[in-house]
């Protein structure tokens, strides 16, 4: 784009490098609906069997 434009200055490239997600894991739970804050403890401990792996 530099050429086509005829500009004859230098240009600065920054680059990233992109973290390491080798370690992580993805789990979709469906199924809760919408968690309230104030959870009874039926809704609470179905939370807590989903997050156990």
């Amino acid at each position: 784009m530099k050429l086509k434009l005829g500009i004859n200055d230098p240009v600065l490239i920054i680059e990233q490098q992109r973290p390491d997600y080798g370690n992580l894991k993805v789990v979709n739970v469906t199924g809760l609906g919408k968690l309230p804050k104030n959870r009874s403890l039926p809704l609470s401990a179905r939370v807590n069997a989903s997050k156990k792996p």
